[in-house]
């Protein structure tokens, strides 16, 4: 049996920039067969949102209004990714031996504003506001090794190294800034 009915009529507003930037250098060397690669990466995303969310309880029939709960959310989120990547191969024996490295780091700061909203004024709530960080480190390295045995076989064989450093806060939301 239904008691209740929620009718809730959201309105948001949001903006989102992404910005992406590369540069790169690579060397070839025919004559001693090898050549070297270098990527610098960096990427910034932002996201403003802004919703409004206002909650009319009904009885089952929707005829009588029980309770108005309405409440509006902030939650900007900015991330920044930086990656560097370097790729070595070098002709080795009847093979080719490849060396590589990346790095990368990932900031993210992350804020949930929860309002409560009364007669039109918007009051922050802050047992339900926070903020969230996030920084990640990510190393790598590999080492691998190619060749072909004939026309219809080839080979590779590889290392891979990875160590990942991560560390989320999750704070309540700071009125003294």
């Amino acid at each position: 049996m239904i008691d209740s009915i929620l009718i809730s009529n959201n309105v948001g507003d949001s903006g989102n920039s992404q910005l992406q930037y590369n540069l790169n250098y690579r060397f070839d060397d025919p004559v001693k067969e090898r050549s070297l690669n270098i990527d610098l990466d960096y990427g910034d995303f932002n996201n403003d949102n802004f919703t409004i969310q206002p909650n009319s309880y009904f009885n089952a029939n929707e005829t009588q209004l029980l309770s108005i709960n309405n409440n509006n959310l902030d939650t900007p989120t900015d991330i920044d990714i930086y990656t560097f990547k370097l790729d070595w191969e070098q002709k080795l024996g009847a093979g080719k031996l490849g060396l590589g490295t990346k790095l990368s780091r990932v900031v993210s700061d992350n804020t949930f504003l929860f309002y409560n909203v009364f007669d039109e004024n918007a009051t922050l709530n802050i047992q339900r506001s926070n903020v969230f960080d996030y920084d990640e480190n990510v190393y790598a390295g590999y080492v691998s090794y190619s060749g072909s045995i004939n026309q219809s076989w080839s080979y590779v064989a590889g290392l891979r190294a990875e160590q990942t450093d991560a560390i989320g806060i999750l704070k309540p939301f700071d009125t003294s800034k």
